[in-house]
């Protein structure tokens, strides 16, 4: 490869790298400056909606509908779980296994780097569930959405055409 197409290929993901950064900067932010829980619930829902813009939306619609029902069954249990005071075991509790992991990782991370500053993932660890129901609830709600959406565009009458 060239220098000349090492400099294109790199402008053709800069926008992407940016977009990351300035989302990696904005969750930093809001972990620093809101209380724990209203920032986990934020982050699940930008998290949510960015999943449904770029991965949702091109998937197709039996895959979106599977999804959904997926989704609906993971809340079903979970509201079923609350009411007979059980703990739900589902998905969901592997998605919050895999996120406190990942906050895990990010710690060490952070302090191999040399930020030592205040455990935060004790305190990221009590807030992940909040983060992923705030994941789970939202996508559903978008994909609910997406989809009554293409079934009305679908649904509507097309123009007849004259003869010529």
């Amino acid at each position: 490869m060239s220098v000349r197409q090492i400099i294109d290929n790199l402008k053709q993901i800069l926008p992407t790298i940016l977009i990351v950064l300035v989302a990696v900067a904005a969750a930093a932010a809001a972990i620093y400056l809101l209380p724990n829980r209203t920032a986990a619930v934020i982050l699940g829902v930008l998290a949510a909606l960015a999943l449904s813009a770029y991965v949702l939306r091109d998937l197709q619609r039996p895959t979106q509908i599977a999804i959904l029902w997926l989704s609906l069954g993971v809340v079903a249990d979970a509201a079923y779980a609350k009411l007979n005071d059980q703990v739900p075991v589902t998905i969901a509790g592997a998605l919050v296994k895999l996120v406190e992991g990942a906050v895990k990782l990010l710690d060490v991370l952070i302090r191999s780097i040399g930020f030592a500053g205040p455990n935060v993932r004790a305190q990221m660890s009590a807030v992940t569930p909040d983060f992923v129901w705030a994941l789970i609830l939202t996508a559903t709600l978008m994909l609910a959405i997406g989809l009554v959406g293409r079934q009305r565009n679908a649904s509507a009458k097309p123009e007849l055409r004259r003869a010529a």
